[in-house]
């Protein structure tokens, strides 16, 4: 009200002085000096503005400044980088971590210096840290390093190094991280605090590779440090990682109290990102216990705190945690949407952790939806990706649920190799609860399989029981009970079995009672809970007959179980062996086999698909293994056929293949499906009679017909599946068809060829051809370049190569490329002033169909064409203008937008830039901009001309005739000393490739294998005037572009007009001479003609 009144009774300044008066006269606190200051800086009644709002910042506490520091910078302060800075503190202090960035932009920007500007992106990478922005945080952490170079003291850089360490092991770049922390470490000195952030990240370095023991040595070390210094956000944090160590190990109430405690550290530093982190980790704790509701709520706390703090990084795992919370409820559809999001995002950000931990979580959902090829490809994923990164405990798990999913699908061998593999992990990393969950599952491989050894899935059921104790989460427990109890019954200890299987339901139970109840109906319907659930329950009811044969006889619960199977089985190959493994299982019968009736054959043609015995015996003679009278017998009635003792039975008395092969119980059991007999399943012993009963044709009948359907399915699937993927195959030819037709109409009505070329081939080919090799020389300043290249293999600070033409700036670009991080990736070079203006923006950032008159396709720019790779923009003194201002655009955001299009579209490019111009005074004359010439200077290389190294030509000259030779252009082998001192003595205008063109022309008209004074007649610039020495004076007060003009001219005259051979022998491509003959005015007609 009171500055309503004042606005409308007197001017705006006179309002500000009225205000800043009462303001002043209201007291001496923090708010009253504060708003004093605002309002006598709007009056513009100060003089010195930053003087005094530096002293104001002084003297006020962080909570009291911040408000006032928001509100200068709508007056455009702060104008110096030590406000700037100083705001900066105080934002990031109360936790305003945009607004502290944009003014230590400010900073790096107002900087005095590389020292000063080093420290500001420091400050930035550390902020970006700190809200989880861990890829940003790298960025300017490297640039940081770059900017600074060897100015930077050692607690500057090992300042630097301990958020490339954090940020770099919490994206999964988990070697780089522990260099980094090393190498800090080492700069580090006494000083706690620096000691503490190092260490924090060492700690968690060797907690992503399982290293418990040492990451909790890293851990305590580096919480003394901490606490030493005072930095209460950093002990929360360290504190936090010694619970991610029990957490790991599985030791959830340890976990629990240093989370709790990091919780409140946190609140007491003022850290919201430290409070976010806690809450997101006391959130999995509550979970992984099977305390529902409170994980449920703490989840919600900390996404909200998340989203409010915008951390991206953040986002991504507590949706993780969402996801899983959801599948572990039953809410399958809900778990799979929001980790699907999350796995995007963590692809986004690089996370190579998040994202094996979501493939894991992905796997889980679909396993529980009975999407076996879908669970079996998410954990195979998870496996690589989990192994890349180096996450030791997330691998163990990946294997332990794929070892699981082989372990039901009967795929024994691949279950071996996946469990053993696991558990070798779990074991490594001291994980009780993987380890027991391993050799459960080993145990029930044991069982299930018909080779397996009981007496090896006793033992292994007795490492899984020994560590039970240390299972805390009911969820991992009553699975390895449950195998306990089933392996427990197929030995005959009923009692145990019946304990067990008590444990069992009352663990189901208890979550059951501690889930929300909207949700109980899905958790109860879960796969493996509704599959626990039936078999229990069919066990205790069976106990309670007091029938032991019951007991034992589980077969109908089995049978449901199968059938589930079979239902979700559609490889018909797969099913088959299934089937036979399944009916072997359920009649513990000796030998095992399917036989089908192929269509089109008779009866008499049944072929044995599956054959299956105790002894693994070969089957190759699998048809001498049966009665096949039996088996026609059984497919012409469709009725099934059982033995006690097939020798005595007078049925099979007449059956010759009964005798010979002294067949004793056969049980043989037809196929139908549809209406007809597909097969039959013939089961056999050959060493016990009475095998078989009556008792087990109910069930096995019924088998028999689940798997015919199944099979009959399995069969029509696989039909439609061929027909489709014919389908997609013809589509697929037509579609490269149609593509392959419009590229040669395009190749036909293009005259326009493309300005650019992506060179991409095989790593080695490139590597061979663009090492050091090709930069020739020994000269100390060729060596400086080589120290200088070597300095930017491994990080993507843009490059500025300056040099005359010809010195060989596009090598020194393509030696940066092809010998740092991305060399496998493209390197795309455009020369910027061979492109008309009016195609540049076309070319660069590419175009949408319409956009212009002959868009009749959308078209990709160089920037996306390089993606991931490298740009070399060569010549880019030539660059218009118009088009500096959009390239510093695209090199400020990263985002390119085609022409005629609105959409942006991110890029990854490492920026070269070459150039023959001084850009520096490009700049004070105003055809170059100076903000664009310090985004891509941030590295000048300096390329020196021939004239200042030519102790490296008879170096060059030999690399030269060598390349001659190779093309076949003459056999020179050499030049004589009176010729090598010509060609040292003359001062190269062209530098190296008027050298490679001299040497061309003299290797191809050399009458001898080595080349003398009078070769090099066709250049009197070179030999002089008497042929002995070279006259200096040939090439005083003329321009290059002058000797450029006259030497192309020679090479037309020399050739005819012929502008092929001309350019071979100028050393350059035919567009290039084009556009120096238009530059030059040369008209080639008949007879060469210069106008």
């Amino acid at each position: 009200p009171l500055v309503a009144a004042c606005s409308a009774l007197v001017t705006a300044e006179a309002a500000h002085r009225a205000l800043a008066e009462r303001w002043a006269a209201a007291g001496d606190d923090g708010e009253a000096r504060a708003q004093a200051l605002w309002h006598r800086l709007a009056a513009g009644d100060s003089p010195d503005a930053e003087g005094d709002a530096a002293a104001a910042l002084a003297s006020l506490a962080p909570g009291e400044a911040a408000p006032l520091v928001i509100a200068l910078r709508e007056l455009g302060w702060p104008r110096d980088s030590a406000g700037a800075r100083r705001g900066g503190e105080i934002l990031a202090a109360t936790g305003r971590f945009d607004a502290a960035l944009a003014l230590f932009r400010r900073v790096e920007a107002l900087a005095s210096g590389p020292v000063e500007a080093a420290r500001a992106l420091a400050r930035i990478a550390a902020l970006q840290a700190h809200q989880s922005r861990h890829a940003l945080a790298l960025d300017a952490a490297r640039e940081a390093l770059a900017r600074g170079g060897d100015a930077l003291t050692p607690e500057d850089r090992a300042e630097i190094l301990a958020t490339l360490a954090r940020s770099g092991v919490l994206s999964g770049a988990v070697d780089d991280a522990a260099g980094w922390a090393e190498e800090g470490l080492a700069l580090a000195g006494d000083d706690p605090a620096l000691i503490g952030r190092l260490g924090y990240a060492q700690g968690l370095v060797r907690w992503y590779r399982g290293d418990f023991p040492g990451a909790t040595r890293a851990f305590d070390s580096a919480l003394t440090a901490a606490r030493e210094s005072g930095d209460r956000v950093e002990e929360a944090a360290i504190v936090t990682g010694l619970g991610l160590v029990a957490h790991r190990k599985g030791d959830l109430d340890t976990a629990l109290g240093h989370y709790r405690d990091a919780l409140k550290l946190g609140e007491q530093a003022g850290d919201e990102a430290r409070v976010l982190s806690s809450l997101q980790n006391l959130g999995v704790v509550f979970h992984e216990r099977g305390d529902w509701i409170a994980a449920l709520d703490t989840y919600r706390e900390a996404l909200g705190l998340a989203e409010a703090l915008e951390q991206t990084g953040r986002v991504v795992q507590i949706s993780g945690n969402l996801g899983n919370l959801w599948r572990y409820l039953g809410e399958l559809e809900h778990a799979r949407e929001v980790l699907q999001v999350g796995l995007e995002r963590a692809r986004a950000e690089s996370n190579r952790y998040m994202e094996g931990l979501l493939l894991n979580l992905l796997g889980d959902v679909a396993s529980d939806g009975e999407e076996w090829d879908q669970a079996e490809r998410l954990w195979v994923d998870a496996i690589r990706v989990t192994e890349e990164a180096q996450c030791a405990a997330e691998e163990a798990e990946a294997r332990l649920n794929l070892g699981r999913l082989h372990v039901e699908r009967m795929s024994f061998e691949a279950a071996r190799v996946a469990l053993e593999r696991a558990l070798s992990v779990a074991e490594r990393i001291e994980h009780a609860t993987f380890t027991s969950q391993c050799r459960a599952l080993l145990a029930a491989l044991e069982r299930t399989s018909m080779h397996g050894d009981p007496e090896r899935a006793a033992a292994y059921m007795a490492g899984a029981l020994e560590l039970l104790p240390q299972v805390d989460n009911p969820g991992a427990r009553w699975p390895i009970l449950l195998e306990a109890a089933w392996l427990a019954r197929d030995t005959a200890q009923l009692d145990t079995a019946a304990d067990r299987v008590r444990e069992v339901r009352q663990l189901l139970q208890a979550q059951l009672d501690a889930v929300p109840a909207r949700h109980r109906g899905a958790f109860r319907a879960r796969r493996d809970r509704r599959r626990a659930w039936g078999e229990t329950a069919a066990f205790e009811a069976a106990a309670r007959q007091g029938e032991r044969t019951q007991v034992r006889d589980v077969g109908w619960t089995r049978l449901l179980e199968i059938n589930k199977r079979l239902a979700t089985e559609h490889s018909p190959t797969r099913l088959l062996e299934y089937i036979m493994d399944s009916a072997i299982q359920l009649t513990d019968a000796e030998r095992g086999f399917l036989l089908l009736s192929e269509d089109g054959a008779s009866d008499d043609d049944l072929a044995v698909h599956v054959a299956r015995n105790l002894d693994q015996e070969n089957i190759r003679n699998k048809r001498l293994k049966i009665s096949h009278g039996i088996a026609r017998r059984v497919v012409e009635s469709g009725q099934p056929a059982i033995t006690i003792d097939a020798m005595e039975d007078e049925r099979y008395r007449d059956q010759l293949s009964v005798h010979d092969l002294r067949l004793r119980s056969i049980l043989c059991l037809p196929m139908i499906g549809r209406g007809r007999v597909l097969g039959a399943i013939y089961l056999d012993n050959r060493f016990r009679t009475s095998a078989f009963s009556e008792a087990d044709l109910p069930f096995m009948e019924a088998f028999a017909d689940l798997a015919a359907i199944a099979l009959d399915n399995a069969r029509l699937i696989d039909a439609q599946e061929r027909g489709q993927a014919a389908l997609e195959k013809a589509r697929a030819e037509v579609e490269a068809l149609n593509k392959r037709l419009a590229g040669e109409l395009q190749a036909r009505t293009q005259e326009l060829a493309d300005t650019h070329k992506v060179v991409i081939r095989q790593q080695r080919e490139l590597v061979a051809r663009h090492q050091y090799d090709n930069i020739i020389g020994q000269a100390p300043s060729v060596r400086r370049l080589f120290a200088m290249i070597d300095r930017l293999l491994d990080n993507d600070v843009p490059v500025l190569i300056e040099g005359e033409s010809g010195t060989g700036k596009e090598l020194v670009a393509r030696a940066i490329h092809f010998n740092g991080a991305r060399q496998s990736r493209p390197f795309v070079a455009v020369n910027c002033g061979a492109i008309p203006a009016s195609l540049l923006e076309s070319e660069l950032f590419g175009h949408v169909r319409g956009a212009f008159t002959n868009a009749t396709s959308d078209k990709k720019g160089l920037f996306e064409a390089a993606h991931n790779g490298t740009l070399l923009l060569d010549e880019i003194g030539e660059l218009p203008l118009e088009m500096q201002v959009k390239l510093l655009r695209v090199l400020q955001s990263g985002e390119v937008k085609k022409v005629g299009s609105t959409r942006e579209i991110t890029v990854d490019v490492r920026i070269l830039a070459a150039t023959n111009r001084k850009l520096d005074e490009e700049v004070k004359a105003g055809r170059f901009r100076e903000d664009l010439y310090y985004r891509l200077s941030v590295v000048p290389i300096q390329i020196p001309p021939l004239r200042a190294r030519k102790e490296d030509i008879p170096l060059l000259v030999q690399h030269f005739l060598e390349q001659n030779r190779a093309a076949g252009l003459g056999q020179v082998q050499g030049v004589s000393k009176t010729a090598l001192a010509l060609l040292q003595r003359y001062s190269w205008p062209g530098n190296i490739r008027q050298l490679e063109m001299v040497l061309k022309n003299a290797s191809v008209f050399a009458d001898n294998p080595i080349l003398e004074p009078r070769d090099f007649e066709s250049f009197p610039d070179i030999i002089g005037q008497d042929s002995h020495a070279l006259s200096s004076g040939a090439f005083v007060g003329r321009t290059l572009a002058e000797l450029e003009r006259e030497a192309i001219i020679a090479a037309l005259r020399e050739h005819h007009g012929n502008k092929k051979r001309s350019a071979e022998q100028l050393g350059i491509d035919r567009r290039t001479l084009y556009n120096k003959l238009a530059a030059y005015n040369i008209v080639v007609e008949r007879e060469l003609h210069v106008s």
